[in-house]
């Protein structure tokens, strides 16, 4: 099954975040881990699981979200 979002704006983030336009030294890029995920589509596929943990998760990945401590 897939879903497409009604959001049009889930497009553009992610061909954004896929190609910056921002120009980075890669010897800093070295030591950062890759995104793996969007946290904002993971959440909102959570929010929308019908797991039975997936209310639980979704608020852990939200509060890391918020405290910006999230690491994907």
């Amino acid at each position: 099954m897939v879903t497409v979002p009604a959001d049009r704006t889930l497009w553009r983030t992610a061909a954004a975040a896929a190609h910056p336009k921002a120009r980075v030294e890669p010897t800093a890029v070295i030591e950062v881990p890759g995104v793996r995920v969007d946290p904002i589509i993971a959440l909102h596929d959570l929010l929308n699981s019908p797991g039975p943990d997936a209310a639980e998760a979704a608020d852990h990945l939200r509060q890391a979200i918020l405290e910006r401590t999230w690491r994907g």
